[in-house]
């Protein structure tokens, strides 16, 4: 079964459009907001 994982910034509309087509259709899956102060450590890996 596939899981999806959605990765952005907590920028207003920057993860909207994607969310929105995942609920409609229907999928489950993880909404993932990445803070700034927690990217650089994210970003090495």
């Amino acid at each position: 079964m596939v899981h999806y994982k959605l990765s952005y910034f907590p920028i207003r509309f920057a993860g909207e459009i994607p969310r929105q087509i995942l609920a409609y259709a229907g999928q489950k899956f993880e909404d993932n907001r990445i803070p700034q102060a927690d990217w650089p450590a994210l970003k090495s890996s």
